[in-house]
C-alpha cells in the first residue's frame, strides 16, 4: 500500500511537465518562472516597436513577428530565447518558429496580460 502515495506523486510530476509543453514541442511558462529563467537567455518581445515603446520587460529586444525570419541573426543560438507579446498568440507562433530552427525557446504563457513583473518604458 505504500506504492500508491509514490505513484501518485510520480504521476502528479509527469503531468505538470508535459503541461509545460504544447502540441507544437513549445515550453510555456508562467509569469514567475518565466521572470526567474530569463536570465539565462535572451528576452525577445515580438510585438510592434510602437507597442514595445509603451511598455516592455526590462532588457528585452524587439523584433516583431513579421520581421523575425530576416532577424534570425540578431539572436544567438547557443542561448535560450524567452519570448513574449501581448497575450502570448504571437509569441507561441514565433516560439513555433524558433523551435523549428533549432532555438531553444521559452514563451510567455498567457503574454504581458499575465506578466507580473516590472515593465520599461522607454
Amino acid at each position: 500500500m505504500y506504492f500508491i502515495p509514490g505513484a501518485i506523486l510520480l504521476f502528479v510530476f509527469i503531468i505538470i511537465k508535459v503541461s509545460r509543453k504544447s502540441g507544437n514541442g513549445v515550453s510555456h511558462l508562467n509569469s514567475d518562472d518565466f521572470n526567474k529563467d530569463m536570465r539565462n537567455g535572451i528576452i525577445l518581445d515580438v510585438r510592434s516597436k510602437r507597442e514595445y515603446k509603451m511598455g516592455h520587460i526590462n532588457n528585452s529586444i524587439c523584433i516583431p513577428i513579421n520581421t523575425l525570419p530576416d532577424n534570425l541573426s540578431k539572436l544567438d543560438s547557443s542561448k535560450p530565447i524567452y519570448v513574449y507579446c501581448a497575450s502570448g498568440a504571437r509569441s507561441s507562433n514565433a516560439a513555433s518558429y524558433l523551435l523549428n530552427k533549432k532555438y531553444e525557446v521559452f514563451n510567455l504563457r498567457g503574454g504581458l496580460n499575465r506578466w507580473n513583473g516590472s515593465i520599461t518604458k522607454k
